[in-house]
């Protein structure tokens, strides 16, 4: 049997902020795999705080990630 493929989305991004982006990627690397690579460093983050990156809101959260 055929493996499944993954459903995708879009997202819109301003062009500031896929230049921040690919400032950081790297060669080859999709946006995919440095978003998750991003949420994972994230989480590994909040937990290092001694929350277990379960403190605040979901929103509150993506304003402190967009205020880096």
């Amino acid at each position: 049997m055929a493996g499944k493929t993954k459903k995708r989305v879009s997202v819109s991004i301003s062009m500031e902020t896929k230049a921040m982006l690919d400032s950081v990627k790297h060669t080859g690397q999709s946006y995919n795999g440095l978003l998750q690579e991003l949420v994972a460093f994230w989480n590994r983050q909040k937990g290092a705080e001694g929350d277990g990156g379960q403190s605040g809101s979901k929103r509150s959260q993506i304003d402190n990630v967009a205020s880096l």
